[in-house]
């Protein structure tokens, strides 16, 4: 188990943990974990582990297979959008 900004992290095995522990921003969830079409939308949906993809260097999750289709169907922009209403959704939202 690792912790990164106020979250914690259930890693696989001890050499994970490492690797997560040398540089979690490599391999934290982008968006907090919350929905990346979500994010693009200017909204916190939750978000299914099993629709995880890696995109431009970034561990991307989305609420379900159909949303992360959505999301792939114009990927630069959803990332350019998320990208952009991701501050303020953690201004909005944040604890």
């Amino acid at each position: 188990m690792s912790m990164h900004k106020r979250a914690t992290y259930m890693l696989a095995n001890k050499d994970h943990k490492i690797l997560f522990d040398e540089n979690p921003e490599k391999y934290a969830p982008q968006c907090g974990g919350f929905c990346a079409f979500g994010a693009s939308v200017n909204a916190l949906f939750p978000a299914n582990i099993n629709t995880w993809q890696i995109r431009d260097g970034k561990l991307c999750v989305n609420l379900n297979p159909e949303i992360k289709k959505m999301f792939d169907k114009d990927l630069k922009g959803n990332i350019a959008k998320l990208n952009g209403n991701w501050p303020g959704l953690v201004k909005k939202h944040a604890k």
